[in-house]
């Protein structure tokens, strides 16, 4: 007895895998939305408890002026920024930006290349706003760093690192500064709010230790060949100490601003004669002689200024 061994034709089997490429179709974006929702549900859960734990710590502890906690959603408890920056893992979820008062926050807890976590800051009212800080930075390497070289409106150039895109591993001795191509168009350099430098140890000349960035030290400098450069600006990082020396040696004349870091503990030696104008915006004058230095531990008014070179 002959067997039928028939099967499907090409036609059947090219209607079946439409209609299943139309179900995937439909049912993806379902699918991702769903997932978003369950992402933000995780983030809002976060923000709700980071007010609470920021709250008991604000009160426990009898401030009487406006403070900024950071929320380890690990542990459930709030601490400071430096511990913040070198324990807390990201742990925001969802890629949208929150809106302050239908979320309870603002930022996006999750960009794609770094997740965030939550910074809830009290008043002596009681008043609390909390924000998304982005953590897990991204490494910025010598193939994608000349992504940040952005195009001003005078035809000018900047280099921006923006908001957590740049990790400590890249700027040890200013590497990732030597892979920028033309550097001899660059007129500003930013680094961004958020961005992670933790201390490295490096021995000076004098055998004491460096926990910071060495930006200038003789033909290793990292501003070599910045020709055109004028203004530097650390407000968004918070760093152990800058060495700005040597420049005019190698090719850097024009630099004339630098923004500092708004922390306590900063020391900074930069070359040539600097000043910068106090609360009262009365010029004061930096260290004289070859160099000037910076200091925030023994000065806290310096902490966030605007130092500017004296015209030759």
């Amino acid at each position: 007895m002959k067997k039928n061994r028939k099967g499907f034709t090409l036609a059947e089997l090219l209607i079946v895998v439409a209609i299943i490429a139309v179900l995937v179709a439909i049912s993806i974006p379902i699918f991702s939305s769903q997932l978003e929702k369950s992402r933000k549900a995780v983030d809002l859960a976060n923000v709700r408890s980071a007010k609470a734990a920021a709250a008991a710590e604000y009160m426990n502890s009898g401030m009487t002026e406006s403070k900024t906690y950071y929320y380890d959603a690990a542990t459930g408890t709030v601490t400071d920024l430096e511990t913040a920056r070198s324990s807390i893992e990201g742990y925001g979820k969802s890629h949208h930006p929150f809106d302050s008062k239908k979320d309870g926050a603002s930022g996006t807890p999750n960009t794609g290349k770094a997740s965030g976590i939550v910074a809830v800051t009290i008043n002596t009212g009681g008043t609390q706003s909390a924000v998304w800080e982005l953590k897990g930075l991204v490494d910025v390497t010598s193939d994608n760093v000349n992504d940040y070289v952005v195009k001003n409106k005078d035809d000018t150039y900047s280099l921006q690192f923006e908001q957590g895109t740049l990790s400590y591993v890249n700027i040890t001795n200013g590497s990732v500064l030597k892979n920028v191509k033309n550097k001899a168009n660059i007129t500003s350099i930013v680094f961004g709010k958020n961005n992670l430098y933790q201390n490295e140890d490096n021995p000076l000349n004098n055998g004491d230790t460096n926990k910071g960035i060495l930006f200038g030290r003789d033909a290793e400098t990292a501003l070599k060949d910045y020709s055109n450069l004028e203004k530097i600006d650390f407000s968004g990082i918070t760093i152990g100490q800058i060495d700005l020396l040597n420049l005019s040696k190698y090719g850097v004349t024009k630099l004339k601003e630098v923004v500092l870091p708004d922390q306590d503990g900063l020391k900074f030696n930069i070359e040539g004669n600097w000043y910068y104008f106090d609360d009262n915006n009365k010029k004061v004058s930096l260290k004289s002689g070859n160099n000037s230095r910076v200091d925030t531990s023994s000065n806290s008014a310096l902490k966030g200024k605007t130092i500017y070179r004296v015209s030759s």
